[in-house]
C-alpha cells in the first residue's frame, strides 16, 4: 500500500505496487485485446476493454468513469454474441483420499456424491447454518474431487475448509490442497455458444439434442466442466 499512501483515494482504485505478480495463460490475448487490467489475489484480470485506437487506460473518477461504456459493449456482445471470460483467479481445490467424500458431505449442503465427470454446485456452511463459502464440486475419480470458489477468500476458504474437516475417519488435512496455479479457468458464454463449442470439440456431451451441462471429462489432456452460468461470488448470471 505505499505506492498509494499519498494518492486519491479514487473510487475502486486498483493497486498498483508489486504488478504484475500472476498472469494467467490467456494475459497475452487479454492483453492484445486491449484489457484494462485490475488485480485481485495477486492477479491481473481483465476489468475492461479499451477500444479500438485507445490506450487501455482506466481514468480515475467522482463521476462517470470512462469503462462504462467498455463495459456496456461487453455486456451487449455477451448477450447477442459470443464471449470468453478468463477466471483463471478462481480459487481450485483438490479433495482426495479415501475419506474426501465424507469430508465433502460433512462441509457441503449438495449431494457431492456424484460420479466421475459430474459436477454439482454446493454451499458449504458453519455450525450456525450460515454460508461460509460457495463451491462448485466435479468428481474427478472415485476418491478425487475438485473445487472452485470464488477468488477474492481463496486462502480464507482453504484455511476454513482445512479446520472444518471432521476429525473421525482418519482424514487429515494434507488432503485437501490448492492448485490455483495448475489449472486455468474459461468461462464460454451464453449458454448457446459453449453448446455450439461443445458440439464441434467433442459430441460426447450432446445427448438427445440438448448440451449436457454439469459434467466434466478430460479432453487431450485438458479438463473440461460444463454448468449453467453461474458466479462462484455467490450471484447467477442472468440469461
Amino acid at each position: 500500500m505505499l505506492g498509494l499512501h499519498y494518492a486519491t483515494p479514487w473510487p475502486n482504485r486498483g493497486l498498483v505496487s508489486a504488478r504484475p505478480l500472476r498472469r494467467s495463460p490467456s494475459h497475452h490475448l487479454l492483453e492484445r485485446a486491449g484489457a484494462c487490467f485490475g488485480s485481485k489475489m495477486g492477479w491481473e484480470r481483465a476489468n475492461a476493454f479499451a477500444p479500438s485506437g485507445q490506450q487501455p487506460v482506466i481514468e480515475y473518477s467522482w463521476g462517470k468513469p470512462n469503462w462504462l461504456p467498455c463495459s456496456v459493449a461487453e455486456q451487449q456482445a455477451t448477450r447477442c454474441a459470443v464471449a470468453v471470460f478468463d477466471r483463471s483467479s478462481f480459487a481450485k481445490y483438490l479433495v482426495s483420499g479415501p475419506q474426501a467424500l465424507a469430508a465433502l458431505r460433512w462441509l457441503c449442503i449438495a449431494n457431492v456424491d456424484v460420479a466421475s465427470g459430474r459436477t454439482v454446485c454446493a454451499g458449504m456452511l458453519n455450525a450456525s447454518g450460515r454460508y461460509e463459502a460457495d463451491v462448485t464440486v466435479t468428481g474427478v475419480a472415485a476418491e478425487e474431487f475438485l473445487l472452485f470458489a470464488g477468488a477474492a477468500k481463496a486462502e480464507r476458504d482453504l484455511d476454513d475448509i482445512s479446520r472444518r474437516l471432521p476429525a473421525s475417519g482418519g482424514l487429515g488435512n494434507e488432503a485437501v490442497g490448492a492448485i490455483n496455479a495448475g489449472y486455468p479457468i474459461e468461462s464460454l458464454c451464453p449458454e448457446k455458444a459453449y453448446r455450439a463449442f461443445m458440439r464441434e470439440l467433442t459430441p460426447g456431451f450432446i445427448k438427445a439434442g440438448r448440451c449436457q451441462v454439469s459434467v466434466g471429462g478430460q479432453i487431450s489432456g485438458a479438463t473440461i466442466s460444463l454448468r449453467p452460468p453461474f458466479d462462484p461470488d455467490g450471484e447467477k448470471v442472468r440469461r
